[in-house]
């Protein structure tokens, strides 16, 4: 299994100590959030540097961002899109019904779907 590892850049961390405690709040909520819709977090921890960052699930699909508009991108059929739009209104819904609010939702985000057996693609 692969997996993508969230790392903060130190730039940010010198500028701004605010962020550690929201990337935190994001660990917290990773921590308590299964659904299908969403990434699996896997865990998180401190680079020796003090570095903050976290595993989670890699979507073979890679970013949203790319699947429509990266080198080699396909033109995708409706219901393609219309799945993929579904499947984050799923997850965005679940989130919500948390009471969380993504606030930074972008195609930059992990695009992909788990086979019935649970595996990404």
């Amino acid at each position: 299994m692969e997996v993508a590892v969230k790392l903060l850049r130190r730039s940010i961390l010198e500028v701004d100590a605010s962020v550690v405690a929201e990337f935190e709040r994001e660990i917290g909520f990773m921590q308590r959030t299964r659904h299908g819709n969403i990434v699996r977090f896997f865990g998180a921890g401190r680079r020796d540097d003090g570095t903050p960052f976290l595993v989670e699930e890699l979507m073979a699909g890679g970013t949203l961002k790319g699947l429509l508009r990266g080198k080699g991108a396909q033109v995708l059929a409706w219901e393609v899109k219309t799945g993929l739009a579904a499947d984050v209104a799923r997850g965005m819904a679940y989130i919500h019904s948390l009471g969380h609010i993504h606030r930074d939702l972008k195609e930059r985000q992990r695009a992909g779907h788990r086979d019935d057996a649970g595996q990404g693609g």
